[in-house]
């Protein structure tokens, strides 16, 4: 708990220090009497980086102090909070599957995507504890944002040059996947809209199978 309300807290910030005079710190007590569930719902929505997240989740707080019990669909505000929470939250567990990295020269493993909300930590995380004897850096294009990954710690990073070469072996792995991914299909039975509800447009930047016009 005390990592998720460091976390949150410092996500509340940065975007404190531009817009809001309120200081997060006083609401240290309410954040360690909220249960988890409330709590990642919160932190959740702090990553969505909507333009009224802070007030928001002060608004939130402010209820929480004097009603301990709150019910998410009873404030327009507490709704917004839950269900952008469970978008940020969809959005996290789908990139843990569509998320494709690849050999570079040097021994890193390499995946850049471009998520809707600001996901790059938590996923790291997860791939971080996946992957714990790989090097991994993980590039969100669309904010210029990287991590490194090893031995399950994860590093803030910044890209300053150009993505080393892809490995001959990578080469030669993601041909045979793009050729296998092609070959199976049953041209017959080809469903683009199934196709586009299971893997949805937004995601397939990220994904190697999708980056050439398969659709």
């Amino acid at each position: 708990m005390n990592t998720l309300v460091k976390r949150l807290k410092e996500t509340l910030n940065k975007k404190q220090e531009q817009l809001f005079v309120h200081q997060i710190d006083s609401f240290d007590k309410t954040f360690r009497e909220l249960d988890k569930k409330t709590f990642q719902i919160l932190y959740n929505y702090s990553l969505s980086e909507g333009n009224t997240v802070y007030e928001d989740i002060c608004y939130f707080l402010e209820k929480y102090k004097d009603q301990k019990i709150l019910n998410f669909s009873s404030d327009p505000v507490f709704e917004r909070i839950f269900h952008t929470s469970q978008r940020v939250k969809r959005e996290i567990h789908r990139f843990k599957g569509f998320l494709r990295f690849k050999e570079l020269k040097g021994g890193y493993l390499y995946a850049s995507f471009k998520p809707e909300y600001n996901i790059i930590l938590p996923l790291s995380r997860h791939f971080a504890n996946r992957m714990m004897k790989e090097k991994i850096i993980i590039h969100d294009t669309k904010r210029d944002l990287a991590v490194f990954c090893y031995e399950n710690r994860v590093y803030p990073a910044k890209i300053e040059s150009s993505i080393p070469d892809e490995t001959a072996l990578e080469k030669i792995i993601s041909s045979l996947w793009i050729e296998y991914f092609e070959k199976v299909a049953i041209k017959e039975r080809f469903n683009k809209n199934l196709q586009r509800q299971k893997v949805p447009l937004k995601y397939r930047n990220s994904i190697l199978e999708f980056r050439r016009e398969h659709v």
